[in-house]
């Protein structure tokens, strides 16, 4: 582990249990491939202010990059190799773009924020009609 801190990696499908484990103590988190349900697990971790690397292909990637929440790379090794390496070497960093993290989940991915969302979904296509 460089300086000091235990690195892990997990490769394929991870149990939700463990998943979830992992996620709430980790203390950067990375994201590199599109899907649904990752897009969920990466706000969770905003939420708990962890800061993070991901990349433009991720589906949250601009409301992160807006708020200034996280790394944001290309989708190619070097580049999220060195946004890793970027983070674990600034501990300021981490914890800047952990604080902006945490608030960026509180103003735009809140429950409350999301039901007047759909709310006002709903009402834009009940008007077209």
């Amino acid at each position: 582990a460089k300086g000091g801190r235990r690195l892990t990696r997990l490769t394929g499908v991870v149990s939700r249990g463990c998943r979830r484990a992992d996620l709430v103590d980790g203390g950067v988190w990375v994201r590199a491939v599109v899907s649904g349900e990752l897009v969920v697990a990466g706000v969770g971790v905003l939420a708990r202010g962890r800061p993070g690397v991901t990349t433009d292909r991720v589906g949250i990637w601009g409301e992160i990059k807006e708020a200034e929440a996280g790394v944001i790379v290309p989708c190619d090794a070097r580049a999220l190799s060195n946004g890793i390496a970027r983070l674990l070497e600034d501990d300021a960093l981490r914890e800047q773009l952990g604080h902006r993290a945490r608030e960026l989940v509180r103003r735009r991915f809140s429950w409350r924020n999301s039901a007047e969302q759909m709310a006002e979904i709903y009402g834009q296509i009940c008007a077209a009609e």
